[in-house]
């Protein structure tokens, strides 16, 4: 026969049964949880993957325009000599406006 103190400790096996289902679910959730985690990481990795192509692409565009205005900056006109030429071009453009004038009217 049993004795009274073994019938207590034991759990009633409705408990343990909806128990094991508890844990069982439980389980499953933080299954589904650590594998939503895995695959959210994996795309994070690929995002992170594709950014850095991104930059190393823009560095190299970088570079690539910087070394042009390098050459413009080497081979053009800065703007002061751009204006001084803009000055010479006009004053020209002035005296033939002024020639043409001139041989229009018949005032030679």
């Amino acid at each position: 026969m049993m004795a009274d103190s073994d019938r207590d400790t034991r759990p009633p096996a409705s408990r343990s049964a909806i128990e094991r289902h508890a844990q069982t679910l439980v389980g499953f959730v933080i299954c589904g949880l650590i594998g939503w985690v895995g695959v959210s990481v994996a795309d994070s990795r690929e995002a992170v993957a594709r950014l850095d192509e991104r930059v190393v692409s823009l560095t190299d565009t970088v570079r690539e325009l910087r070394g042009e205005v390098r050459q413009t900056r080497d081979g053009g006109m800065t703007k002061t000599e751009a204006a001084a030429e803009f000055g010479r071009v006009w004053s020209a453009h002035v005296d033939l406006k002024r020639r043409v004038d001139l041989l229009e009217r018949g005032d030679h």
